[in-house]
């Protein structure tokens, strides 16, 4: 038993230190320059919009080349911003195949139209009167993101002017926000820079605190801790506790459940894994979710890779100190395969088509029985409400597989270009949303089934349909509105409460 925990600690020093060596070989080795780079894009633009054109039928079609384009060139205006924005006063081959023909300039109520050459030439006249003042301004860029529900991408900046008086302070510094309007090719069309930092939501303006570097410090801190709940997803934590309460309370429905050390044990190491798998995840689908999520913490820059990597390394060594101090055997082993698996799923497991989508669906359904397993002393099997632990875990694992089908659906871009084979990749997202019903209803109507034959009660196990419907009519909106990103993301935003609704069902 100790040999195999010395060696699943040594497979995630490997994970570790093969990351690290990728870091270190793209960051000093470059593959290809710029120019080529945008070569490469436009050619992955092309193969892209001409395997969608063989998804759909016409119409939907259209709305995927389209809808492809727009992500493409959205995720390459990031991309250059992240890499150019802040040498802007230096650096002389700027990439300009972000913008459109015509680029509306503001500043503050004014906007000023121009052409794309002439908004060029503005840019180099800049340029050249930086190049030839003793000083020079200088750009750091502290975030870029891309909100989509306006269109815009926002850059957080701070601008630095050296003074040349010694009797006044050294330099002259302010932050504000660089807005970029995208139009509907994804291309952006405006431009503002806005010197007080406002909210796109409220337009509430925040003043600088009269103590400068404690304001810029709290500012720091409170945007550094957003960017680590974003990356741990901190939304699943709740559902995940929800999960473990709701396995514990089949087994041992009690309020000592709370107190017994074990189950909170386990209950936190489930957590802590969920967050570790999304970090690792993050960290290995950089490149793909520069298309699929330009949002995260990652992409935006708000996380360094290292420090990503420092994360997920002391999630996983906390897990490993609280399994060998507090469980039992039989939970050590399971939780050094786990990690085994969340080690091997990204590199190895993704690749595999249905199998990724099983192997998520099964690793959450698995957290309600080891949760059960933490509380009980003997044989779950002999365990009295056993067999309804069982549907739930049917029902959560028939849940969660439709989940991740859709979540390909909406990746189904980044996945092309990063040849991931998934069900949408393949047979398109009409297939997929069949697919993904036949999962649904199978589940509904198979546990529905079973829950009446355990309790020889067709009225009592009935609700279960009626509580999951709310996932059917969803999942209809999805084809309704063609499969769009949005539509998506509104059922996955409202396909858990369904779920946690139907296992406090179960439980009380």
């Amino acid at each position: 038993m100790k040999m195999f925990q010395l060696f699943v600690i040594f497979l995630n020093f490997v994970n570790v230190n093969s990351l690290i060596n990728n870091i270190f070989f793209s960051k000093y080795c470059p593959k290809s320059t710029p120019s080529r780079l945008t070569n490469k894009v436009n050619r992955d633009k092309l193969l892209i919009l001409k395997e969608t054109n063989q998804i759909e039928n016409n119409q939907i079609e259209n709305n995927q080349i389209e809808n492809s384009e727009y992500l493409l060139n959205v995720g390459t205006a990031l991309d250059v911003l992240h890499r150019e924005l802040p040498l802007i006063f230096v650096l002389e081959n700027i990439n300009f195949n972000i913008f459109s023909q015509q680029i509306n300039v503001i500043n503050r109520k004014k906007m000023i139209s121009m052409s794309k050459p002439m908004y060029i030439s503005s840019i180099k006249s800049i340029q050249t009167i930086s190049s030839l003042s003793p000083t020079r301004s200088e750009i750091n860029v502290r975030k870029i993101e891309y909100i989509e529900d306006v269109r815009t991408i926002q850059c957080l900046v701070e601008i630095i002017t050296p003074r040349l008086t010694p009797s006044l302070a050294n330099e002259n510094k302010w932050e504000g926000m660089f807005y970029f309007g995208i139009n509907e090719k994804g291309l952006i069309e405006s431009h503002m820079f806005d010197r007080k930092i406002s909210n796109l939501d409220n337009n509430k303006i925040t003043y600088v605190n009269k103590i400068p570097w404690l304001n810029v410090r709290c500012k720091n801190i409170y945007s550094k801790c957003n960017s680590f709940f974003k990356i741990i997803r901190a939304q699943s934590i709740l559902p995940t506790f929800l999960l473990c309460f709701s396995g514990g309370w089949m087994i041992n429905p009690s309020i000592n459940l709370l107190y017994s050390k074990s189950f909170i044990v386990s209950t936190i190491n489930t957590i802590l894994i969920m967050s570790s798998s999304m970090v690792l995840n993050d960290i290995y689908d950089l490149e793909i979710d520069k298309l699929n999520s330009p949002n995260r913490p990652l992409v935006n820059g708000e996380i360094k890779i290292s420090e990503a990597i420092l994360i997920a390394v002391l999630l996983l060594g906390s897990v490993e100190y609280l399994t060998l101090k507090y469980l039992s055997d039989t939970s050590q082993l399971i939780i050094q395969l786990i990690i085994i698996k969340i080690n091997l799923y990204t590199p190895i497991i993704k690749r595999i088509v249905v199998v990724k989508n099983i192997s998520c669906a099964s690793l959450v359904a698995f957290s309600l029985f080891f949760a059960g397993l933490s509380i009980t002393n003997t044989i779950m099997i002999s365990n009295k409400n056993f067999n309804l632990l069982l549907i739930a875990m049917s029902i959560v694992f028939f849940g969660s597989w439709s989940n991740e089908i859709i979540l390909d659906m909406r990746d189904i871009i980044g996945d092309k270009k990063n040849n991931i084979t998934t069900i949408p990749t393949i047979f398109g997202n009409k297939f997929s949303w069949i697919f993904t019903n036949i999962v649904l209803y199978y589940g509904i109507i198979s546990n529905t089934l079973s829950l009446s034959y355990l309790y020889n009660n067709p009225k009592l196990a009935s609700i279960v349909a009626i509580i999951l419907s709310p996932l059917l009519v969803n999942l209809y909106k999805i084809k309704k509105e063609n499969y769009s990103n949005q539509s998506i993301v509104n059922y996955m935003k409202y396909s858990n409460i369904p779920l946690i609704s139907l296992l406090f069902y179960l439980c009380f």
